[in-house]
């Protein structure tokens, strides 16, 4: 891949709406729900932009450090994903999302190789991934405060359960819905996707003075050269998926080794 100067984005960018899309969003919320399931108490956020993530976790109860490499974000470090300014093992997990892309290839495994250093547990990473996608998200939704509520008058026997749908104190369509479908089902949402896009593309690469110097899927960076990356670095992988409601941000949920 040509290598080319990769612009950074001005600070007030991050507070804008076209920046802040519903799509991007739900990329947040993904990013909290991966740090909580590493049961993180403390967390360096490396590019934390607008700092909607870095409060959401704060109010979460995790203890969260901030890394930019731009001053005028008022991070707690400054400093690069390349060479982070902290000690090792002194987080439990680390949070670093659209950032590598601005790194050149040749340094993405340093650079992971430092996210591998300062963690104790796991790192949450995501990326662009310019791959064609063709398949259909579907986060399931379902009314959850009142699901809940009838799943509490449920009663333990089955006499009980016939002689409460018989008086209509509890419907059956509520008690099959909870009896054959999961609690938490509604959360996460997934993504059924074709193994292979039926769009046609030929070869391509972030234009020069581009704000990436690349993406997963262009040219020379496939998803199983930055798989091989993270495992060089100390990382096992533990999962990697596509945002159901972000196709185009890769997320890879890692864990340091031994």
């Amino acid at each position: 891949m040509t290598r080319h100067q990769a612009t950074q984005p001005e600070p007030d960018v991050y507070w804008t709406r076209e920046y802040n899309t519903k799509e991007r969003t739900c990329s947040f919320w993904h990013q909290v729900d991966e740090v909580l399931s590493l049961g993180a108490r403390s967390a360096l956020d490396v590019g934390p932009g607008a700092g909607l993530v870095t409060d959401w976790l704060r109010r979460a109860g995790v203890e969260v450090t901030t890394l930019d490499m731009e001053a005028r974000l008022a991070p707690d470090l400054v400093g690069s994903v390349t060479e982070i300014p902290a000690e090792d093992r002194s987080f439990d997990a680390v949070l670093c999302s659209q950032v590598l892309e601005h790194v050149p290839f040749e340094d993405v495994e340093r650079a992971l190789r430092e996210l591998a250093r300062v963690s104790r547990t796991g790192a949450v990473v995501s990326v662009p991934d310019a791959t064609p996608w063709a398949g259909k998200g579907y986060p399931l939704y379902f009314p959850g405060w009142y699901l809940d509520e009838a799943r509490a008058r449920i009663p333990q026997s089955r006499a009980a359960l016939v002689r409460d749908l018989a008086a209509r104190r509890l419907r059956l369509r509520d008690w099959l819905f909870l009896r054959f479908v999961p609690a938490r089902w509604s959360l996460g949402g997934d993504t059924l996707e074709l193994p292979r896009a039926p769009i046609p593309r030929g070869p391509w690469r972030p234009e020069p003075g581009s704000a990436h110097y690349w993406e997963v899927g262009a040219e020379g960076t496939p998803l199983e050269r930055l798989l091989a990356a993270a495992n060089a670095a100390g990382f096992d992988v533990g999962r990697t998926y596509r945002v159901p409601e972000n196709p185009w941000h890769r997320f890879l949920v890692l864990r340091v080794r031994g």
